[in-house]
C-alpha cells in the first residue's frame, strides 16, 4: 500500500512537466498574441511578452519543420525590428540616447536571415527581404551611436554588417542599400575608421584600400594606411601611400605632420628640409610648402625643448615662424598658416604654465614674485597668439581647433562672456551645426 501510494505522489509531482512542455510553436503563438496586442495598445509591456516569448520559440525552433520555422523566424524579426525602430525614434530626439536592447537589430537581421533561406513561399522570402532594408537603417543607427560613445569595436561590426546586408539582398537580387556610388564609398570610410580605431588594422587597411582605387576624396585614409603599413613594418608602402596623399591634397596638416613625423623619427630632417627646399625654388608661390616648412620647424623645436636645448628650441621656434608668415605674404587669408602662427605662442604659453605650477609651491615672497612674473609673461605671450586665432576663426568659424584654442585663452584671461561664446559655438558644431559667420569677421 505504501509502495502504491509513493508511485502516485511520484506520478503527481511528474505530470505536470509534461503538461506544461511547450513547444516553439507554442511559444509562437503567444509572442504573436502579445505582439498583436501590443500594435494596437501600443502597451510596453506587451511588447516585452512578445519578446520573451519569441526567444523561447527560437530556442526550440530546431524542433519545427522548416514551414513552421520560417514563420517564427519571420515574426521574430518583426518584434525586433519593432524594438529597434523605438530606440532610433528616440535617437532622432536625443542623441545621447542608448538603445534599451544594443543588440535587437543585430538579432532581426539574423531572424530574417534565416526566413529567407528557409522560406518555400515567394511571398515570405520577399517580406523578409523588404523588412531586412528597415534593419539596416536600425543598424547603422547603433553603429553611429556606438562610434560616438568610442565603442569602436560595436561601431565596426555594426557598419560592417550593413555591408553584409548590401551584399545578401544582391545576391536575392532585391532592391538593396547604398546604391549611390558616393553614399557607399562614405559608409566604407566610416566602417574603415571605426576598424582603424577598434584595432583591427587588417580590416581598416582593406576598407581604405578599397576607397583608394575608388579615388575617395578624403586625406584620412592616406595617412590612416601610411601609420598602418608604418606600424606592420611596411616601410615602402606606407611611403607610397603618404606621397600619394600628399600629392593629392598638399595642403592637409594631418598628412603634413605624418610625413614630417615619419623623417624625425628616422632622423632624416635634413633630407626633408633638402626636399622641401628645392620643391620652393621649383614653385616659390606654393603657399602649402612654405607651411610644411613651418610644421617642419615647429616639430624640431619641440623636439629640443623636451631635450632642454633651450638655445635651439628658440631657432627653430625663429624658423618656424618665418615660413608660416612667408605663407601669409602669399596668401593673407590662408587660415592653415594663422592658425599655426596662433599654436607657435600657445605652445609657447603652455610651457610657461607647466613652469607656474612649480613656483606656485613656493610660498616665499620671492616665490609669489616668480609667480606673479610668469603669469604676466603668460598671458602676453597668449595676446600675442591671439590675433592669429582670431583672423583665422573669421576666415573658418567652424574649425574647432581654432575655436577651442579661443575658448582656452578667453578663460585664461577670465573673459566669461567670450568663454560662453566659444562654448556655445563648439556645442553646435559637435551638433552637426553649421556656423555661417566668424565671430571675429568683421
Amino acid at each position: 500500500m505504501k509502495k502504491l501510494l509513493l508511485s502516485l505522489v511520484c506520478l503527481l509531482l511528474t505530470t505536470p512537466a509534461f503538461l506544461n512542455a511547450q513547444s516553439a510553436s507554442d511559444f509562437y503563438k503567444k509572442a504573436k498574441k502579445s505582439f498583436d496586442k501590443y500594435q494596437q495598445s501600443d502597451e510596453s509591456e506587451k511588447l516585452e511578452e512578445a519578446l520573451n516569448n519569441i526567444k523561447q520559440s527560437v530556442e526550440l525552433i530546431s524542433e519545427e519543420d522548416d514551414k513552421t520555422a520560417t514563420k517564427i523566424w519571420i515574426k521574430a524579426g518583426e518584434i525586433y525590428n519593432q524594438i529597434a525602430m523605438g530606440d532610433y525614434e528616440i535617437f532622432l530626439v536625443n542623441n545621447n540616447h542608448k538603445p534599451v536592447h544594443p543588440l535587437a537589430s543585430e538579432k532581426a537581421w539574423k531572424a530574417y536571415f534565416n526566413a529567407v533561406n528557409t522560406a518555400d513561399k515567394k511571398w515570405d522570402k520577399s517580406k523578409s527581404l523588404d523588412e531586412l532594408l528597415k534593419t539596416a537603417t536600425f543598424i547603422s543607427n547603433e553603429g553611429i551611436v556606438a562610434y560616438n560613445i568610442e565603442l569602436y569595436e560595436e561601431s565596426y561590426h555594426s557598419f560592417k554588417r550593413i555591408l553584409d546586408i548590401k551584399k545578401f539582398l544582391g545576391e536575392q537580387d532585391h532592391v538593396s542599400i547604398l546604391n549611390n556610388p558616393t553614399e557607399y564609398n562614405q559608409h566604407v570610410f566610416r566602417t574603415g575608421l571605426a576598424a582603424e580605431k577598434a584595432g583591427y588594422d587588417k580590416e581598416a587597411e582593406e576598407h581604405f584600400e578599397f576607397l583608394v582605387d575608388a579615388k575617395f576624396n578624403n586625406p584620412t585614409i592616406y595617412s590612416s594606411l601610411f601609420k598602418i603599413y608604418s606600424e606592420d613594418g611596411k616601410e615602402a608602402k606606407a611611403l607610397t601611400r603618404i606621397k600619394s596623399g600628399r600629392e593629392l591634397f598638399p595642403e592637409d596638416e594631418g598628412l603634413m605632420i605624418a610625413e614630417i613625423n615619419h623623417y624625425l623619427d628616422k632622423g632624416q630632417m635634413e633630407q626633408l628640409t633638402n626636399k622641401l627646399e628645392q620643391a620652393i625654388e621649383k614653385n616659390p608661390s606654393n603657399v602649402s610648402l612654405y607651411s610644411t616648412m613651418g610644421h617642419v620647424y615647429n616639430e624640431l623645436q619641440k623636439v629640443e625643448v623636451e631635450k632642454g636645448n633651450i638655445t635651439l628650441s628658440k631657432t627653430y621656434f625663429q624658423q618656424s615662424m618665418d615660413y608660416f608668415s612667408r605663407a601669409l605674404d602669399i596668401n593673407g587669408t590662408y587660415a592653415p598658416a594663422l592658425y599655426n602662427l596662433g599654436a607657435l605662442y600657445y605652445n609657447k604659453a603652455a610651457i610657461i604654465t607647466k613652469e607656474i605650477k612649480s613656483t606656485e609651491e613656493d610660498k616665499s615672497a620671492i616665490g609669489i614674485r616668480q609667480t606673479n612674473a610668469k603669469k604676466s609673461e603668460m598671458v602676453t605671450i597668449l595676446d600675442q597668439a591671439l590675433p592669429f586665432f582670431q583672423r583665422a576663426e573669421a576666415i573658418n568659424p567652424n574649425d574647432v581647433a581654432t575655436l577651442g584654442a579661443l575658448k582656452e585663452i578667453y578663460t585664461r584671461k577670465n573673459d566669461e562672456s567670450l568663454v560662453g561664446e566659444f562654448t556655445s559655438r563648439l556645442e553646435k558644431i559637435q551638433k552637426g551645426e553649421e556656423i555661417k559667420r566668424g565671430y571675429f569677421d568683421q
